[in-house]
C-alpha cells in the first residue's frame, strides 16, 4: 500500500459543517472535534461548495434554511459534483414539516436531524452514517472491479464458459458464442456437452468435478449450423471460499487451422508430392516401428 493510500485509511473522517449561524457552527465543531472528527466550517452554500471541491470530505452536515443558496440547492449542487454522488449528507432542520423533509430527500439528503440538536445523538448519527457509507463504497468498489473483470473476459479472443455442477452454462463470453455461431444469450441455460459430438461428449458428475484439477483435451465441437470443428478445451473446477464446488470454467480454442496445417506437414513428410504415394520417409518410419515391435517380441 502506498503512503498516500495509508494516510487515507488512517486519517480521521472529515466533516463539512454548513450553517449560517456562527454559534451553531462553533457548537457543532466542538462536539465533532471532541468525538475525533476533523471539521471544516462554511457559513453558506457558496462557501460549502468551495470547501467541498478543495478538501476530501467524508460527510456533509447541512443546514436547511440559509440565506441565498439554501440547503436544498446546496445539496443538489453537491450531488452534481464528481465526488458528491455517494457522500452522506445529513440535513439539519428546525421545520417540523413533512413537505420540507420530502423536499430534502428529493434534493439528495441521506438523512435529516431536527434542531435543537443533541450533541451526543448527533455524534452517534454521524458515526452510523459513516459506517453505512463505507459499506456502500466497498460495495461500489467491488461492483466496479467485477465490471472491469467482466469487460476484460468479454474482450478475450478465446472462448470462455462457466457451468454449474449440473453442466448447464451460466456464463459465456462473446468469443465462445461467436465460435459456435450463437448469440451469448442463446448459450445461457444450455448443457455444455451438447456442443461436442456424441463421440467426444461425456457428462461430468459432481464426484468427478471434486477430483478435477486441470483437464486439458482435444474435442470435436459443433456449430449452430451443424458444422464440426476441432477444439482445444481446458477445464478447471471452481470453489467458493468455504471449499464448496460451484461448477467448472472452460476455455475453448478453435484449432481447425492448426489441424489442417499438421495434416499438410504430415502429408509432405511421408507422401510424394506428385504421385501421392508413400515416400522414403514413410518407409523408414514404418521400418523403425517394425524393428521396435520385433525387439519387444524377442524380449
Amino acid at each position: 500500500m502506498s503512503d498516500t493510500a495509508s494516510e487515507c485509511v488512517n486519517r480521521n473522517p472529515v466533516i463539512l459543517v454548513v450553517d449560517d449561524d456562527q454559534l451553531m457552527r462553533v457548537m457543532l465543531r466542538d462536539a465533532l472535534t471532541a468525538a475525533g472528527f476533523e471539521v471544516t466550517l462554511a457559513a453558506d452554500g457558496v462557501s460549502a461548495l468551495h470547501h467541498f471541491t478543495a478538501v476530501q470530505h467524508d460527510l456533509v452536515l447541512l443546514d436547511l434554511i440559509m440565506p441565498g443558496k439554501d440547503g436544498f440547492e446546496t445539496c443538489r449542487d453537491i450531488r452534481a459534483l464528481p465526488r458528491g454522488q455517494y457522500i452522506p449528507v445529513l440535513m439539519m432542520t428546525g421545520l417540523d414539516n413533512p413537505d420540507s423533509i420530502h423536499c430534502a430527500f428529493e434534493a439528495g439528503a441521506t438523512d435529516f436531524i431536527a434542531k435543537p440538536l443533541n450533541s451526543e445523538l448527533l455524534v452517534h448519527r454521524v458515526r452510523y452514517m459513516l459506517r453505512s457509507s463505507q459499506n456502500v463504497n466497498r460495495l461500489a468498489e467491488s461492483q466496479a472491479r467485477l465490471e472491469m473483470l467482466k469487460t476484460a473476459v468479454d474482450s478475450l479472443p478465446i472462448g470462455i464458459t462457466f457451468c454449474g455442477i449440473d453442466g448447464v452454462i451460466v456464463y459465456s463470453n462473446p468469443a465462445e458464442a461467436q465460435m459456435h455461431g450463437y448469440e451469448v444469450n442463446e448459450l445461457i441455460g444450455k448443457e455444455a456437452r451438447k456442443f461436442s459430438t456424441s463421440d467426444h461428449s461425456r457428462p461430468i458428475t459432481a464426484e468427478h468435478l471434486k477430483k478435477l484439477g486441470v483437464w486439458r483435451r482435444e474435442s470435436v465441437n459443433v456449430r449452430k449450423n451443424g458444422e464440426e470443428f476441432s477444439a482445444h478445451l481446458t477445464s478447471i473446477s471452481v470453489r467458493d471460499s468455504e471449499g464448496c464446488y460451484l461448477g467448472i470454467i472452460t476455455t475453448c480454442e478453435d484449432i481447425s487451422f492448426r489441424k489442417v496445417a499438421e495434416e499438410k506437414i504430415h502429408q509432405l513428410a511421408y507422401y510424394d508430392i506428385v504421385t501421392g504415394l508413400p515416400n522414403r520417409g514413410m518407409f523408414l518410419e514404418r521400418l523403425h516401428q517394425i524393428l521396435l515391435q520385433a525387439q519387444r517380441d524377442r524380449d
